[in-house]
């Protein structure tokens, strides 16, 4: 088969099956030449078509670290077959668009995926000595960290994205030398005058500063640069502050919950009962749960790796107990997935750096506030509504507990230990002022 044509060469009496292998070989290579001269063009849609998998497969190959499955790739090379022969032929059917660009028949965030992978600049090579490479050396460092599990992958992308501005303001191509007192100073006056403006608010260029500080220490470590007198001065204090906590009302908790489904009841639930965040639920295991006595005994996963952080014994209400048991994932690993089986909250890094999350827990309340009409919320501020209200009781002790934060002071750190009984009647309060609990 050659170009859509079989091609048949008859064995001839007498002859031996290698002979006939060798003549027929021999046919095939000449009437392949007079085949190839015949050729007829690709139409320009068909041409397009090939192009397109092509640039795919090219960056496939380009990143053999990339996962993919090799049906994809059988996939793709097939289609250039097909499509080269098909091309060829007088009168060919007329592609549309996505027989054309198969990657307009791909969702639009795989899409924008394709868009960034094909279209992305060749990245200059960095030259040792200079910021770039220092600074692909310290988020190199922060990444193994966050794979580790001793950073957060969002605080690295804080750390990426704003290291990525000072990177510009600074330009990259210059040596690490220049990392001195007087550019902290002027990199302080540039972030000063961008939150005077409002561009950015006091807390985004403390947090910018900081980024800058963490990357110069870094490089003194390595003892690439010399440490900058002023790196821990008074002078390079940006003033900033977090506001004030927006606590979500128990009205309007109860109002979000009734406009909710059962999965989405049981996650204002844990939010409530337990002081969980969509990473939390994410994270919960089979045996944090004791699914006979109705208790949630587990680190917040995100200070899981802090030795002084409590293990919290939640005591579950009657309806968080009914709604986990119902909507547990048959998973051994995590006690709830999504409708598609995965984990409610997932977060993944693209070619170009950017962190890209998707989050189960938070589209589920935010749809079920829409509903309920509540508005300038976040489901994060039912965390801060518990912990609020317990604050304002007689149960303020207990806040710490709640929250899975270590206790502020020594003795609360290492000698003090919260009485179960005196912590499950807080978790019973704060469910009675919801309306759950016993």
């Amino acid at each position: 088969m050659y170009r859509g044509t079989l091609h048949y060469f008859p064995v001839e009496p007498g002859e031996s099956k290698l002979d006939s292998y060798r003549r027929c070989v021999t046919l095939w290579e000449s009437l392949k030449v007079d085949l190839d001269k015949q050729v007829e063009p690709l139409r320009p849609d068909y041409a397009k078509a090939i192009a397109n998998r092509q640039a795919m497969l090219d960056w496939w190959n380009a990143n053999p670290a990339e996962p993919v499955a090799a049906w994809e790739l059988k996939v793709l090379r097939s289609e250039i077959a097909r499509l080269d022969t098909e091309g060829r032929k007088p009168d060919p059917p007329r592609l549309d668009l996505h027989a054309e660009n198969p990657i307009a028949l791909l969702s639009q965030e795989a899409q924008r995926l394709w868009h960034e992978r094909l279209t992305k600049p060749k990245p200059q090579q960095v030259v040792a000595g200079t910021i770039g490479d220092l600074t692909n050396r310290f988020l190199d460092h922060k990444r193994a960290s966050a794979a580790s599990g001793q950073l957060s992958m969002y605080r690295y992308g804080s750390l990426r994205s704003h290291l990525g501005i000072f990177e510009t303001w600074v330009s990259r191509d210059k040596t690490v030398k220049s990392l001195d007192a007087l550019c902290l100073l002027d990199w302080r006056s540039h972030l000063i005058s961008l939150s005077t403006k409002k561009s950015i608010s006091t807390t985004t260029a403390w947090d910018r500063m900081q980024a800058v500080r963490q990357l110069i220490k870094f490089g003194w470590e390595l003892g690439l640069i010399d440490l900058p007198r002023n790196i821990a001065s008074k002078e390079l204090r940006i003033a900033h502050h977090s506001g004030s906590v927006q606590a979500m009302k128990p009205g309007e908790w109860m109002k979000c919950f009734e406009a909710s489904t059962d999965r989405t009841k049981l996650y204002w639930l844990l939010m409530a009962n337990c002081g969980m965040t969509a990473t939390d639920m994410a994270e919960l295991k089979p045996d944090e749960v004791d699914w006979k006595e109705g208790r949630i005994v587990r680190k917040r996963s995100k200070t899981r790796q802090v030795e002084n952080v409590p293990t919290v014994d939640y005591k579950l209400w009657p309806e968080t107990l009914r709604l986990l048991k119902q909507e547990r994932s048959p998973s051994t690993e995590r006690v709830l997935l999504n409708a598609n089986e995965q984990p409610l909250r997932v977060l993944w890094q693209r070619e170009n750096g950017q962190l890209v999350s998707g989050d189960s827990v938070w589209r589920a309340c935010t749809y079920a506030m829409t509903k309920a009409t509540v508005k300038n919320r976040h489901p994060k501020d039912v965390r801060k509504m518990g912990a609020t209200l317990l604050s304002n009781s007689e149960h303020e002790k207990h806040v710490g507990m709640y929250l899975g934060h270590a206790g502020r002071s020594v003795a609360a750190r290492h000698y003090v230990e919260t009485s179960k009984p005196d912590f499950d009647k807080a978790i019973d309060w704060l469910g009675r002022q919801l309306n759950q609990g016993r």
